[in-house]
């Protein structure tokens, strides 16, 4: 959820409302690690190895915003 969020551009303090509304984040522990993973994305960290689904692109990006490219199954090498 993170990932989404990220790439989508949502403010994070808008989704840290949205888990205490839906009660994801019921302990300090989860809060605390929903708040370091945006710092960790902020920072560079990990901006190739995560991605996630961009609304208004209609696609798939990694975290710094580059196109996640497919290779079809069959053309695997």
């Amino acid at each position: 959820m993170c990932a989404f969020v990220y790439v989508n551009g949502l403010n994070p303090e808008l989704f840290f409302e949205w888990c205490e509304l839906l009660e994801l984040g019921r302990d300090r522990p989860a809060k605390n690690h929903f708040r370091a993973l945006f710092r960790y994305f902020d920072n560079g960290n990990c901006s190739r190895s995560l991605y996630a689904f961009n609304v208004t692109n209609r696609r798939y990006e990694y975290l710094d915003g580059t196109v996640r490219r497919y290779v079809n199954r069959q053309n695997r090498q």
